[in-house]
Formats: C-alpha cells, sequence, structure tokens
C-alpha cells in the first residue's frame, strides 16, 4: 500500500510527488514538504496541468477563488517563490515563462497520474490481478480532493475523480466475488450500499455475496428493502438485471455458488443482444490505424481479426478455433500477433478476445466485401453452434450473423438464401420468449419479417412476434396482429399452423370485460385438428374448456378434464398437461372441493418451475387458493415470488395482479390506506399495460372499501354508469341493488337484484357466482325485502362452501368467510340458534387468517340477533377496534346496542 511516508523513486518516476487526491501536498526523497494554505491552491492549479503553461491571470483567478485582493500579483510571486523551493531536488521544477507558469512533468508527478495508469492496469487484468491494484488505487485516496478550490472546473474535476473512487470500491467488491472471498465482499458491500441505498449495483453484489455465504434470507430482504426505497423514492421498480438475480436466488440456482469466472460462454440470465453493428460512417484515421496495424501481419491472424470483430463478446478462443478451423497453437500464435500490434487486448483464460477499441470492428468488417463478409458471419455463427452452449444468449448472436450473412447476400433475397436464418431466428426467439427476454425475440423477429418470406415462415414468425409483444404489454398491438395471422394462417391450409397461430392469443389478453371470437376460432381449430388425440389438440381442448369458465358459459365437467389429463400424460407432454392443469383449476374456482383445487395449483406450480409465463400463472393461482382458505399469512412471500417471477413473459399483468393481491390482502387485515394506495398503482400499472380488466378491478376495490368502511350509496352514480356501459356484466346490478337498500330503498333494491340473482342460481356454481350471490345477501341483510324462497336457495347454494372465504378474480378483491354469509342468511330465515353457529365460526376463521376487519363485521352482524347482554359484550370487545379502523357501519351497529340495554 502506498502512503506519503512510504514514496520513493528509482530512476523512471519523477522524484517528487504532489497528493491531490485528499489535502494537497509535496512529497519529496527528504520527507513530506509544509506548506501554507494559499501555498496548496496555487499548487493544487498547477499540478493538475503538468507540463501547460498556466496564465498569471488564470492562476490568480482561480487559486484565490474569483476574488482576489489589489496585492494578488505580488503575493503570488512570493507563493511561487516558495513552491519552486520545495518542489526543485536537483533541477528547478517550477517555471516562469512570461505569460504564466508551468511546472516540469519529467521533475514531479501526481498522486492523480498514478490513479490513471492504475485504472489502465486494472482494465486489462484478471480478478485475481485486478484486486490489489484495485486496493493500491484506493489506498491513494486521503480524503476528498480538491478541498482548496471552489470554482466550478475544480468541482467538475472533484466530482469526476470522486466518481472514480466509488466505481473502483464496486469494482473491488466485484474481484472479491468473483475471487470467492464472499464474506469479506458482503461487509463492504453493505457498507457501499448504506451509503448509496439506491444503487442497484451495489445491492446486487450485496445479494449475490450474502446468498453465497449461505445468508439466503438476508440476500432477499436486501433486494426488498431496495424495491420499496425505488417505489417510495423514484415510484419505479428495479431493473430487470436485478430482479433476474433475486429469482435466481428465490429458486436456489446452484450456478450462483460457483465463482462466475470459472466457466466460458454467457450465463443464461444475460441479456440477448445483436452482435455490434457497423457504424453508418467511421473515422479516416481510424481506418488508417487498423490498416497500419494489420501490415505484415500474418493472413491467419488477418482472418482472425475479422472474426473476432463479427463474433463481438463471444470471440471465445475456442470459438475462434472453431470458426478459423486451425489448431489452438496456430490460433494462440496468431493472437499474440495482434496482441502485440496492439489491435486485441490479451485474451485471459476463459474469457472473449476483445479489440483494443470498438470503432476497429467496424473498420475491420468494412475492409472485406459483401461475400467475404457473409462468409465471415457464416463461419460465426456455425462456430458458436458448435462449441458454446445454446443459452438465448449464443442462439440470439447466432441468428443475427446468419441475418446478416443473408443481408450480404445478393438483392433481392430469395427464399431459400433466408431458410436457415429463418429458422435459427425461430429458434432463437422462442429460447427467449422462455427464458423471460421478450424485446430481444420481437428485435428479431421484426428484423426478419422485413425478409422475402415464404407464407408458411411468415406465419411461424409473425406468431413468435405476437408473443413478444403480449410479454411486453402491448397487447392492442398483439390483438391486430394477431388477427391478421388467423387469416394468413387460416389461407395456408395447415391445421397445425392455424392452432398454433390461435393458441398465441393467450391468458394474458383473456377479459371478462372484453368479448371476443376467441372461442368460435378454437373450435374452428380443434374441428381443422380432426380426431384423435396430439398435443396440439390437448392444448387447444384444455383452451377451449379454460374459455368456458368464463361466466356465462358452460364450465367444463370434470370427466372431460379428467380424459384430457390422462391424453397428456400419456403423451408425456409438460405442456399438454399445464394447459390441461390450468383448466382444471379454473373449473374448481367455485368448487367447494378445497383441497382439490389446492392439489391441482400445486401439480401447476411444481410443473411450471423456471418457466416465467408459467410460473406467474400458477403463483397466481396459488394466491387464489390461499385466499380461499383464509392463508393470509402465506401471502406476503407468495407475492414476492410472483413480484421475482415477472421477469419474463407475463410482465407487466403478472406485475398488475400482484398488486390486486397485496390490494386484497391490506383490504382484509384493515391497512385501507394501504389497500387505495395499491389499488390506485395498480390501475395506472394495468392501464399502461393495456389490461381490460384494469378499471373494473379498481371499482371493485372501491366497493368492497365502502362496504367496509363507510355506505356504498357515494358509489351508486358510478354503478348507474357502469350498468349503461356493461350491461351484460351481472355484477353491477347486484351491487347496485346493495348500495339501494343501504340509501333506504329496499323495493327499488329487490327489483335491481331481481332479474339477476334467480338467473345465476340457475347457472353453475362459480367463483364468479359465490361472490355475486355474497353481495346479494349484503343486500338482503342490508334491508332490502329478499323472499324467503329466495334466501333459502341463497343458503342452499352456498352451503357446501363453508370453512372457505369469498374470493374472486384471481382475489382482485375478497368478501370474508363464507361462514358469515350463511349465517346472514340463516338469520334471515328465522334460524337464530344457526345463525349464530355459523357468525362464531365466521369470527373463528378471521382470527385464524389475522383479519381484524372481518372479525369486526362479523361481530357487528351478531348484535343483530344475540341476547342484548351478549350484544352489550361485543360492542365493548369490538367498537374501538372498529373505530380504529375507520369502519363506520360497524360503529353505528355497536352503538345502536346501548340504548337497546337502557
Amino acid at each position: 500500500m502506498t502512503t506519503p511516508e512510504s514514496f520513493a523513486h528509482d530512476a523512471a518516476t519523477p522524484p517528487v510527488r504532489v497528493l491531490l487526491l485528499g489535502p494537497v501536498a509535496i512529497v519529496r526523497p527528504d520527507g513530506v514538504q509544509q506548506l501554507g494554505e494559499r501555498q496548496r491552491a496555487v499548487l493544487n492549479v498547477l499540478a493538475t496541468r503538468l507540463g501547460e503553461v498556466v496564465p498569471t491571470d488564470h492562476l490568480i483567478e482561480r487559486a484565490w477563488g474569483g476574488n482576489p485582493p489589489k496585492s494578488a500579483g505580488a503575493a503570488l510571486r512570493v507563493h511561487v517563490s516558495k513552491l519552486r523551493a520545495a518542489l526543485s531536488v536537483d533541477a528547478i521544477a517550477l517555471e516562469h515563462t512570461g505569460v504564466g507558469y508551468c511546472i516540469d512533468p519529467a521533475l514531479v508527478t501526481t498522486d492523480v497520474i498514478q490513479l490513471g495508469e492504475l485504472l489502465d492496469r486494472i482494465a486489462a487484468s484478471e480478478p485475481a490481478e485486478a484486486l490489489p491494484l484495485i486496493e493500491e488505487a484506493l489506498a491513494l485516496f486521503r480524503g476528498d480532493p480538491m478541498l482548496e478550490l471552489d470554482d466550478d472546473e475544480s468541482l467538475a474535476e472533484a466530482e469526476s475523480l470522486l466518481a472514480q473512487r466509488e466505481q473502483l470500491r464496486e469494482d473491488q467488491v466485484e474481484a472479491m466475488i468473483e475471487l470467492g472471498r464472499d464474506a469479506a465482499a458482503a461487509v463492504t458491500a453493505a457498507e457501499l450500499v448504506r451509503a448509496d441505498p439506491l444503487n442497484e449495483r451495489r445491492t446486487r453484489q450485496l445479494m449475490l455475496a450474502l446468498y453465497r455465504t449461505g445468508r439466503q434470507a438476508d440476500a432477499l430482504a436486501a433486494g426488498g428493502r431496495l424495491r420499496d426505497l425505488l417505489r417510495e423514492d423514484l415510484g419505479v421498480d428495479p431493473d430487470p438485471e436485478t430482479r433476474r438475480l433475486e429469482v435466481r436466488i428465490l429458486r436456489q440456482d446452484q450456478s450462483l455458488l460457483r465463482p462466475r469466472s470459472g466457466t466460458p460462454g454467457p450465463d443464461r440470465s444475460q441479456e440477448p443482444a445483436r452482435p455490434r453493428q457497423t457504424a453508418d460512417r467511421i473515422s479516416v484515421p481510424v481506418r488508417m490505424l487498423v490498416a497500419e496495424r494489420l501490415v505484415d501481419v500474418s493472413p491467419i491472424a488477418q482472418d482472425l481479426a475479422g472474426l473476432i470483430a463479427a463474433l463481438d463478446d463471444l470471440a471465445y478462443p475456442e470459438v475462434l478455433v472453431s470458426a478459423s478451423g486451425h489448431p489452438d497453437t496456430v490460433v494462440a500464435r496468431a493472437l499474440t500477433e495482434l496482441t502485440t500490434r496492439h489491435l486485441i487486448v490479451a485474451p485471459g483464460p476463459d474469457n472473449p478476445v476483445t479489440l483494443q477499441r470498438p470503432e476497429f470492428a467496424t473498420a475491420l468488417l468494412e475492409a472485406v466485401d459483401d461475400p467475404s463478409r457473409a462468409a465471415l458471419h457464416e463461419r460465426a455463427a456455425d462456430a458458436l453452434g458448435e462449441v458454446l452452449d445454446p443459452t438465448p444468449s449464443v442462439l440470439t448472436a447466432t441468428a443475427w450473423h446468419l441475418l446478416d450473412a443473408a443481408s450480404c447476400a445478393a438483392e433481392p433475397h430469395s427464399p431459400d438464401d433466408c431458410a436457415r436464418a429463418v429458422g435459427a431466428v425461430a429458434q432463437a426467439a422462442a429460447s427467449c420468449l422462455e427464458a423471460g427476454f421478450p424485446a430481444a425475440a420481437q428485435e428479431l423477429c421484426t428484423a426478419t419479417l422485413a425478409l422475402d418470406l415464404t407464407p408458411t415462415a411468415r406465419v411461424d414468425l409473425t406468431r413468435l412476434h405476437i408473443q413478444s409483444l403480449i410479454s411486453q404489454g402491448l397487447v392492442d398491438r398483439a390483438e391486430e396482429e394477431w388477427t391478421e395471422a388467423v387469416e394468413a394462417a387460416r389461407a395456408l391450409g395447415d391445421s397445425e399452423r392455424f392452432a398454433l397461430t390461435v393458441l398465441t392469443r393467450t391468458w394474458v389478453t383473456r377479459s371478462v370485460m372484453v368479448q371476443t371470437n376467441l372461442p368460435d376460432v378454437l373450435a374452428e381449430a380443434d374441428q381443422q385438428l380432426g380426431p384423435g388425440s396430439s398435443a396440439l389438440r390437448v392444448r387447444v381442448q384444455a383452451t377451449i374448456m379454460l374459455e368456458n369458465t368464463v361466466p356465462g358459459r358452460i364450465p367444463p365437467s370434470e370427466e372431460q378434464l379428467h380424459q384430457l389429463r390422462e391424453a397428456a400424460q400419456k403423451m408425456g407432454d409438460p405442456e399438454s398437461l399445464r394447459f390441461v392443469l390450468f383448466a382444471e383449476h379454473a373449473r374448481l374456482r367455485g368448487s367447494p372441493e378445497a383441497e382439490r383445487r389446492e392439489e391441482v395449483g400445486r401439480e401447476l406450480l411444481r410443473l411450471s418451475e423456471n418457466l416465467p409465463v408459467w410460473e406467474s400463472r400458477a403463483l397466481a393461482e396459488q394466491a387464489h387458493d390461499f385466499f380461499v382458505r383464509g392463508h393470509f399469512a402465506d401471502v406476503p412471500a407468495l407475492l414476492e415470488r410472483l413480484n421475482a417471477a415477472a421477469i419474463g413473459p407475463l410482465q407487466e399483468r403478472a406485475r398488475w395482479l400482484r398488486q390486486l393481491i397485496q390490494t386484497s390482502l391490506h383490504r382484509d387485515l384493515g391497512r385501507f390506506d394501504e389497500a387505495d394506495r395499491e389499488a390506485e398503482s395498480a390501475l395506472l400499472r394495468g392501464a399502461a399495460a393495456g389490461v381490460p380488466d384494469a378499471m373494473a378491478a379498481e371499482a371493485t376495490h372501491h366497493l368492497v372499501s365502502m362496504l367496509l368502511r363507510d355506505s356504498t350509496v357515494p358509489f351508486l352514480p358510478a354503478l348507474e354508469r357502469f350498468l349503461a356501459a356493461a350491461p351484460h356484466n351481472p355484477v353491477t346490478p347486484v351491487a347496485r341493488g346493495l348500495a339501494l337498500a343501504q340509501a333506504g330503498r329496499p323495493e327499488d333494491a329487490l327489483a335491481s337484484l331481481h332479474p339477476v340473482v334467480p338467473a345465476v342460481l340457475a347457472t353453475p356454481t362459480t367463483e364468479f357466482t359465490l361472490y355475486i350471490l355474497a353481495l346479494a345477501t349484503e343486500a338482503l341483510w342490508a334491508g332490502a325485502p329478499g323472499p324467503h324462497e329466495l334466501i333459502e336457495q341463497l343458503h342452499a347454494r352456498v352451503r357446501p362452501h363453508s370453512g372457505q372465504w369469498i374470493a374472486m378474480g384471481l382475489v382482485s378483491s375478497s368478501l370474508g368467510p363464507v361462514d358469515r354469509i350463511l349465517g346472514q342468511l340463516s338469520a334471515l330465515a328465522g334460524r337464530t340458534e344457526d345463525a349464530r353457529a355459523e357468525f362464531i365460526a365466521a369470527q373463528q376463521e378471521a382470527a385464524r387468517a389475522g383479519s381484524p376487519v372481518w372479525q369486526v363485521r362479523t361481530a357487528a352482524d351478531r348484535t343483530r340477533i344475540e341476547p342484548l347482554a351478549l350484544a352489550a359484550e361485543l360492542a365493548t370487545e369490538f367498537e374501538p377496534l372498529a373505530e380504529q379502523l375507520g369502519m363506520a357501519p360497524c360503529v353505528a351497529a355497536f352503538q345502536r346496542v346501548r340504548p337497546a340495554i337502557a
């Protein structure tokens, strides 16, 4: 470690050193020289411009902070005289030129110059060599630089130097992690995060170091703190790289436990990117510099230079051996030749070969004609496929090389010229979508669709392009392309391609608010596929059954789903089985078979691990199961998993769902302010993602919140508007009936319920119908004169779900324990003892779930049927909590008990 006291010089080092990275000082072989305040300021200006003449006026202006006295000129001469003596050892180091002053760089150096030299060495070093250099560079900083000056130029220089120090500290942690020094890395990273909590790179380093020392929970907690801070301070989520790391830690990815420099080739979590493109223009000096460095270079080395330019970040030595066709020893000699000519950076173990400057790639690729450039790209593609694992990054690079090779061919492009490129693009795009990189897939497909393709290839790539759009929340564009693609696929007369194209409209775009022609097109696809079983037909039929779980359609039977599951299992096709399980779970939502539903959900989640699109779906289904069983304590951990899994397909919709689930959890736990904020944020996110149900979900939140905290009467105008806009949605008239009943208009309330509730009772039970029946019961409980026959029908329909909770729409809202609804219906039917038992069961369920809201609601309901003494005990116990939660209707119910007792 270098310190001022340990400074020593040799023949190649100037004998005097000026320290600028902290308080300014002069270090000579005979010790540190003492300087006055103004001398330090003058020296600071001169030393930052070694070898340059600093005009006297400029020097005075900066050294005296822009406000020099009249005697500054004379004072400057005195200060310079003392500095000259301090700097000079064997020769005069500080000279006057007549215009100004200049320090001789042959006699004086600075710690800033040493820092620059160290930074260059660090950039060219492997972690084991770089770490001591980083530590040496950090030791140069003895405090904040430029303390003696406060002008704009000095502040800018100080800011740049401090930024270099912070970068070095982060690089120090990175090197320690690379070398397996995880415990030390965790300590340093934690210190850096405390200094800058919003710095995502530092938090990622801390998370990785903690995880590699066996502290998974602490690693995830660090990521959670960053997410909360970003949302609170900036209103944004962590970037994709941070979220990917969180996912890998959640999944206990074993590759995180190994030093990352130990495996050649890119990591699967690396964002796929297009290889570097040639610039439109490149300067003549750069072109001449590259040509000069290639003079007398062997033909093999020249060829390797072109391959390195084409391969970009994937120019690993093994790839170059394969692409060149030469033995590794020959390639090694050629790389040494290129290194000597300063065309490439000397390659380290398991690292790609890189050019000295990025613009060299453009110069090298422009130096060859189109056929030769096409051959370079084809050789690069062949070598990547032969040597490296087929990660999304490698597949993407391979596809781009083949596309670039096709673009170098003679115009116009024939379909045969593009055939291999199209196949590679399809494979790469599918891999990117599966791994959660839809933007990379979209870019590939967009570029390929601009070529002259066969109709079949165009349909295949359009399907992938649609999936990439959906995965990024660009639903409107996806819907438009889907309609055109279905027509194009129909014209091909290929039943399988038609079915695959139809299936690109996925769960992401399904909505109870939007009536589409998807069921008809699915039926057409099923008919075209013909009799017999195939994996594709299973998927189509499972999607048809899933569509039939939408309200207003006849849901599939257990027997139909059982047969479909057997077919998928017999084929051994996990994708088809996931389709079936998803449809089966959707059918079981609203079924009394809670255990069976959870079992199906767990199986779906097990088959969906490491598949972002399916894992997000399965986690959302599991959230529904948790709410239906009142397992609120399990929801937060699931929300974290859902948030982490939403890095790929489903992105914004999955995050929207997460916020809806969080909204309902806040509301059921009595955190109404947090619920309101989360609901508003979900509305904005859903609207930005083009989710059709976004406004309906937010409206449902407000309806339930008003039901709990206040009367729903103020919501009546909004319900009238909803009814006019969507008369087919049965929730709206029932909610309107509840608001009318609370407004004291029982006859109008019953009229609003009458055409809907009997129709719902005539349909199979689903989560949607249960929700409607619960709202209808609330309306009857609020004073609507429901007929005895209707009340008994409602009780009979809801009774099988005793012990569960009412939740709808993947938990966009919940309405509390089913037993509370049963208690209301029993009380309305005059069965007081049954009502009491059902209310008590509901309170116990709410207590187990940790929900004060539903305990209070049920206690308020009980005051209407219990003897006065017991009602008074309930009021005494729960009224303070109701007031604390702001549940005005319940407070009023408890207060009504006291006059009755008196």
